[in-house]
Parts: structure tokens; C-alpha cells; sequence
């Protein structure tokens, strides 16, 4: 920004209907503490109501909680309106950092993921566009394929070409559950998705697999399916052809 009247944003704090500007989040209320300090920005609160009758401007940002209903929908869906759509959490790590905005198309509730690039692997269709929706409302950019700038992968197993590609070229390897975890924790206090406590979601490396095996005695074949199970396989007595990724023998 530099200032101008016509490039000044106007930053909306959006209050939830019947509620008031006392009774909002610590939150809530923090962010909209911190962003009267900024220049180059005017800060007010808003009606819910009120909200869903405007039409917003690039220079409208939206400060909401809650990344569903009526007003979310009304702000965000397709591409009628340009305006910016975040929530506290992401407005106070930006000030706290002093830090922009990220510069990203799409609703941004925390900056958990920023400047992670993240892409998945034997995903169903359906787990693929719940990670991406995730991944993005926490600032992070998710990809389809695997390229160089690819920071983290989110595999469903371990034999994939995408696992194998990871693997060569040492990017962390991840679970779903890594995406899900940060974005509950991230409802709750500032966190990075590559914070220590969530390493406990990397890729176990039987992830997503089905061992049996043969020729072994009963004492071995219990041995293994223990440890098949603990880094995350799964162990079946039967061989079947369809189902089965690994004989051991």
C-alpha cells in the first residue's frame, strides 16, 4: 500500500449476529486491536446483516470467524466480489510478524501453512479436495503435481510414483491427519504446521499397505504383524491377489 486514499483498505470486523462488539472472542478482539495501530488501513466493526449487503471491493477485507454460513458463502463464492476473506488469527500472526498478507486467491484463516507447498498421492477425490480446502484456508498453496518447489507430500501409501519421488528427493512425507490436526489446533492458538509436536504425523513406512506372508512360523509371523502394524501397515494371514501389496516368504 502506499497510502493513497484510493488504495487505503478498509479492514470489516465482522460481529455475528446477536452479538456485539463487547461480547465477540479475545480473538476477535485482539486482531482488531492490533490493526488500529497499522497505518494505510481503517479499521471498523460490522453487523453480520449489515455484511451481507454489501458489495466488497478489492480494497474490502473481511474479518470472520467462522469459515461457513451465509456471509462466508456470500463473500467468497465463484468470483463476484474481490475482496479479502481471513480470520483473526491470520491478522494477528501478519502484525505480530509485521508481515503482509499473503497474496493468495481464496479465504485465509491462519497462516499455519504459509509458504508451504504441499501436494498428495492415493488420495481418494474426496480426501484430495478436503486436503486442498485445508491447506489453503491455513495459506498454504496445494498442488496436483509433484515439482521441485513441493515442500511436503500427503500420501495415502507407500507406493506411489510421488512417494518414490518424495523419497529421492528428501521432502517430508505426511499423513492426512497432519493437515487435520493443525487446522483443529490452529483453531485454537497460533501454530506452524512444521512445529515439533506435529512430526508425529510423518508417514510410517508401511503406510497404507497389506502384508501377509508365508513359510514363516507361527512365533515370526506374530513378530511381524506386530511390527507391520506399528508403522502402519496391515497384517492378513491370506494372500489376495487384488488386496495385497507385499509377500514375504
Amino acid at each position: 500500500m502506499d497510502g493513497s486514499e484510493d488504495d487505503t483498505a478498509t479492514v470489516r470486523f465482522v460481529i455475528p449476529t446477536g452479538e456485539t462488539e463487547l461480547t465477540v472472542s479475545e480473538c476477535m478482539m485482539q486482531a482488531f486491536q492490533l490493526m488500529e495501530k497499522e497505518e494505510f488501513t481503517k479499521t471498523e466493526w460490522i453487523q453480520e446483516e449489515e455484511a451481507m449487503n454489501m458489495n466488497p471491493t478489492k480494497t474490502d477485507v473481511f474479518v470472520i470467524e467462522r469459515f461457513e454460513g451465509r456471509l462466508f458463502e456470500h463473500l467468497t463464492k465463484g468470483d463476484r466480489f474481490k475482496c479479502t476473506v481471513v480470520g483473526p488469527r491470520c491478522l494477528i500472526s501478519c502484525a505480530q510478524t509485521k508481515t503482509p498478507v499473503p497474496n493468495l486467491p481464496y479465504p485465509m484463516y491462519s497462516l499455519s501453512m504459509n509458504k508451504l507447498n504441499i501436494t498428495c498421492s492415493a488420495l481418494s477425490k474426496e480426501e484430495k479436495e478436503e486436503m486442498k480446502t485445508l491447506i489453503e484456508r491455513m495459506a498454504g498453496i496445494y498442488n496436483g503435481v509433484f515439482h521441485d518447489g513441493i515442500t511436503h507430500l500427503i500420501a495415502g501409501n507407500v507406493i506411489s510414483d510421488k512417494y518414490k519421488a518424495a523419497i529421492d528427493t528428501e521432502t517430508p512425507v505426511m499423513t492426512k491427519e497432519w493437515v487435520r490436526e493443525v487446522w483443529k489446533a490452529a483453531s485454537r492458538d497460533n501454530v506452524m504446521a512444521t512445529d515439533p509436536k506435529f512430526l508425529q504425523y510423518k508417514c510410517p513406512v508401511f503406510y497404507g499397505l497389506t502384508v501377509t506372508c508365508s513359510q514363516l512360523s507361527k512365533n515370526d509371523k506374530n513378530l511381524l504383524k506386530k511390527k507391520i502394524e506399528s508403522h502402519g501397515g496391515s497384517y492378513t494371514p491370506e494372500l489376495t491377489m487384488d488386496a495385497t501389496d507385499i509377500l514375504i516368504c
